[in-house]
C-alpha cells in the first residue's frame, strides 16, 4: 500500500509530522489512519489538496476499499488525514512482492519499507545527522493477538507495537503478531477496562459508606 510509504517519505522534509496507526482484525483485514502535516508550507501549501489519496487504485490497494480524506489546517501545520478501511490481508504464499501486511500461518507480519534504496539521499537531516531533530514521526500497529516480534526498537504493549524514532522509520521496520483475537495477551491486559471500572465503583462505594457513617455519628 503506497499510502503507508508516506510515513517514511515525509521524513525527507524538515518541519514535517507523519503518523500511521494500523489496526489488523482477526477477520483478515486491516485499517490505517494516516496523518501528515507540513509546518513549512512547501508540501501541502496554504490549501492542501488531499484528492490524490482518495483513489484506492492509485494507492495500490484493492478497489472497493474505503478511503476517506480530510484537510487539516491550524498551528500544527497544514496537511491531510487519510482513513483507509477494510484492506484484505493476503496469504504470504500468494502476496505480491512488497505487500505491507501478509498472513503466514498463525501470524500477521507487517513490513514498512525503507525510504528509498539509500535513506541518506535527499533527506532533510538535522545538524546532528539525525532526522529526529527536524521531523516528528510515529507508527503503530495493533494486532488481534500479542506482538511476537518487532525490530527497530519498537515499544511493545500487549498487542500493539509503536515506533517513535524517525531514524529507525526511515530505514524501514517490521513486526509480527498473532492473528487470533487476544492470543498471547495476558488476562490482566484484556481485563484492564472492566477492572478499572470495578475499582472506580468500589472506591465510590467506600466513599458513600464513609459519608453515611459520618451522618449517623452526627445524629
Amino acid at each position: 500500500m503506497r499510502a503507508a510509504l508516506v510515513v517514511p517519505a515525509c521524513l525527507a522534509l524538515a518541519g514535517c509530522t507523519a503518523t500511521m496507526d494500523m489496526t489488523i482484525s482477526a477477520q483478515g483485514a486491516y485499517d490505517v489512519v494516516l496523518e501528515m502535516r507540513d509546518t513549512t508550507g512547501s508540501t501541502f501549501g496554504p490549501s492542501p489538496d488531499c484528492s490524490a489519496y482518495e483513489d484506492p487504485t492509485a494507492m495500490n490497494i484493492p478497489e472497493g476499499t474505503s478511503v476517506d480524506t480530510e484537510v487539516l489546517t491550524g498551528q500544527e501545520g497544514n496537511g491531510c488525514l487519510v482513513t483507509i478501511t477494510g484492506v484484505k490481508v493476503p496469504d504470504a504464499s500468494q502476496a505480491a512482492e512488497g505487500a505491507l501486511v501478509v498472513r503466514d500461518g498463525d501470524l500477521y507480519t507487517v513490513t514498512i519499507p525503507a525510504f528509498g534504496a539509500d535513506s541518506s539521499q535527499g533527506a532533510a537531516q538535522g545538524r546532528d545527522g539525525s532526522f529526529n531533530s527536524v521531523v516528528k514521526a510515529r507508527a503503530s500497529v495493533s494486532f488481534p493477538g500479542a506482538v511476537t516480534r518487532a525490530d527497530g526498537g519498537g515499544r511493545i504493549n500487549g498487542s500493539t507495537v509503536t515506533w517513535e524514532d524517525a531514524d529507525v522509520l526511515v530505514d524501514g521496520v517490521s513486526a509480527s503478531g498473532y492473528a487470533q483475537q487476544a492470543r498471547g495477551v495476558p488476562w490482566w491486559k484484556r481485563a484492564g477496562s472492566w477492572l478499572t471500572g470495578a475499582l472506580v465503583l468500589a472506591g465510590a462505594g467506600v466513599g458513600v459508606a464513609a459519608v453515611l457513617r459520618r451522618r449517623r455519628a452526627r445524629s
